[in-house]
């Protein structure tokens, strides 16, 4: 890394752990904010505190919007896009700063409050650094829908304690299921669909703390 002045990295989320080991490196890092539609990336976070997790900066010639759903809007003239309305929710700073907090088609509602899980898996990457995980949703006749913790533990007999203290009471989950290996999809990013089918199959879970 001693060679590299400057690195952008993408595809996918950075846990908590890699990010972490990233500022402490000279090298300026950036993670980037793009999709099939945009060609390339089209916005960027410099990875050096946690005051700017999530905080995308646009390139020069991109400009952001957003609709009455919060739903990220791109415009993009150099490469024909324009007026795009993406399925990321954000919160805009600006016409070329936003906050990305999860995406439109993974919202969870719970008892009337929506929640990202995209933000309850940033929150919880600092207290949970040993294991992968996602948050989910599940049906719950109460609530409409309630929040579940899935980890990839193959241990059977112990289970992994969490804080969950850096969370909202509305964020805990209600269950955490544990599964020995996640499915992945062919770019190698978690399947969380098909991984959360196969986790209430297993119906291995236990009810958190709180």
């Amino acid at each position: 890394f001693k060679w590299i002045k400057k690195l952008i990295i993408g595809g996918a989320s950075i846990d908590y752990s890699l990010e972490k080991e990233l500022k402490n490196l000279k090298t300026e890092c950036f993670h980037t904010f793009g999709m099939t539609e945009t060609v390339s990336h089209v916005a960027i976070r410099k990875i050096n505190s946690l005051s700017t997790l999530n905080k995308y900066r646009c390139l020069d010639h991109v400009t952001v919007a957003k609709n009455e759903n919060d739903q990220l809007i791109i415009n993009a003239p150099e490469i024909n896009v324009s007026s795009l309305v993406t399925n990321d929710i954000i919160d805009l700073v600006n016409n070329k700063t936003f906050i990305w907090k999860g995406r439109k088609d993974n919202i969870i509602n719970s008892g009337g409050i929506k929640q990202h899980p995209e933000l309850i898996e940033t929150k919880l990457r600092k207290e949970i650094s040993d294991f992968p995980f996602i948050i989910d949703k599940e049906p719950n006749k109460l609530l409409g829908e309630q929040i579940i913790l899935i980890i990839k533990h193959k241990e059977k007999i112990n289970f992994p304690t969490i804080n969950f203290n850096c969370l909202s009471r509305f964020e805990i989950p209600k269950k955490v299921y544990l599964i020995e290996d996640f499915i992945y999809t062919k770019n190698n990013k978690i399947n969380r669909r098909e991984t959360k089918e196969k986790a209430l199959s297993l119906n291995r879970w236990y009810k958190p703390c709180q």
